[in-house]
């Protein structure tokens, strides 16, 4: 079966320039834009609203609990084909021009649907026929609604979307803890880094740019207790490297697979050799927040220049120069220090020149463990949604494919 026989696919209104209202009015109606629809899903906190809508318009095109809407064109590959289920936020709203509105039958469960379009078979579809000789296409009404899909019966479909509805609550119960346990890491940051293991101090002082420190703390710059890393790495020829572009950190404090090049064929920047202990800083927007430290190390691993490599002093810990760059004071200082309009960026003498408290050896250490410790139960966490995205993929590859089959008993 078609996708045009179990749903209705329209695209959005569009509309010029007038008609628009940055305020809700007696005679417009609010509007979902190509910006509105993130990756996450909906973001409605910058609202647009809209004159001349006919009131055919208003009944035909506003968006209802059951509407599907599709990214079909945004200039970003990945996102086109983005599907997401309506909810609260843009009920009774319309839908600009280069999003697609796609209205399940009764024959068809929408979060079925939904389903079947975010399934990676369909996805690669998209992918391959937005895919143009000079950049990308916008994705096809007449393509869209010839797209096959397999329809089990309504019961089976409810079931299918039950399934994959559990593993997402799972997911999303998950991501709540990892972003609990983030927001404690934070806390946890600014009372360890400045006020020390509790119980330890009795005696203060005030420390300019850093706040109230124990008494027997030193203040240094960043630069102090760690060495900006400038050694470039030249590789024979026909040798391979293994290179960490800025998006290799999609997490503060994840670090992702290098990419793998043979040498000469690595980018021209990437020559910034990356050793064991080193702690990647990003210095460009909008990957300002790219912080990690690299555990493991093999002697061909280098880095973008648009990092700064922190490798620590022997007078630090390792830990706690990682620690403190996770700091939310560290990206405050970045923020603060960035230069640039083109092209906004930080100077390494800048990552350096943030100062931070530097409490004994002994502390350190026990800082460092306490601080270790709240991150790998952050990486575990992180690992075992890792794992729920990866059983959801291969639940619905089975399920919606008709491999394995539910609820037909």
């Amino acid at each position: 079966m078609r996708l045009g026989d179990v749903a209705e696919v329209d695209r959005g209104l569009s509309w010029a320039r007038e008609q628009e209202s940055p305020i809700p009015l007696p005679d417009t109606v609010p509007v979902v834009r190509i910006g509105n629809v993130q990756p996450e899903g909906f973001r409605m906190d910058d609202m647009l609203y809209i004159r001349g809508v006919s009131e055919a318009d208003r009944r035909r095109r506003a968006v209802t609990p059951a509407t599907l809407v599709m990214v079909g064109s945004n200039g970003n590959r990945d996102r086109v084909g983005n599907v997401f289920l309506a909810d609260y936020r843009v009920v009774g709203h319309v839908l600009a021009s280069f999003l697609i509105r796609i209205m399940p039958g009764t024959q068809v469960a929408e979060q079925f649907l939904a389903a079947t379009l975010r399934s990676h078979a369909i996805q690669a579809q998209i992918t391959e026929s937005t895919a143009g000789s000079t950049g990308l296409k916008n994705l096809s009404l007449k393509w869209l609604r010839s797209l096959p899909i397999l329809l089990p019966p309504p019961s089976e479909q409810r079931a299918i979307a039950a399934v994959l509805d559990s593993i997402d609550d799972a997911i999303e119960d998950t991501e709540a803890v990892i972003a609990a346990t983030e927001r404690l890491r934070d806390s946890l940051l600014h009372e360890l880094l400045t006020r020390g293991v509790p119980g330890w101090h009795t005696e203060w002082k005030e420390a300019p740019g850093v706040g109230t420190i124990p008494a027997d703390w030193d203040v240094v710059r960043l630069g102090d207790v760690a060495a900006v890393n400038r050694s470039q790495w030249d590789p024979m020829e026909g040798s391979s490297i293994l290179y960490l572009d800025l998006t290799a950190v999609p997490a503060p404090g994840r670090l992702s697979s290098p990419i793998e090049f043979v040498a000469e064929d690595a980018p021209s920047r990437a020559r910034r050799r990356v050793q064991a202990g080193d702690v990647l800083v990003s210095t460009v927007r909008p990957y300002l927040r790219g912080f990690a430290r690299v555990l493991e190390a093999p002697p061909n691993l280098i880095a973008s220049t648009g990092f700064a490599v922190l490798t620590p002093l022997p007078k630090v810990d390792k830990s706690l120069i990682y620690h403190h760059v996770m700091a939310p004071s560290f990206a405050q200082h970045l923020e603060a220090s960035m230069t640039g309009q083109a092209y906004p960026a930080v100077r390494p003498s800048d990552v350096t020149s943030y100062r931070v408290a530097l409490p004994p050896a002994p502390e350190q250490q026990i800082i460092a463990t306490m601080l270790d410790a709240v991150d790998d139960a952050i990486e575990r966490r992180r690992g075992e949604q890792d794992g729920l995205q990866s059983l959801k993929a291969s639940a619905a590859d089975a399920l919606l494919t008709g491999r394995v089959r539910v609820g037909t008993t």
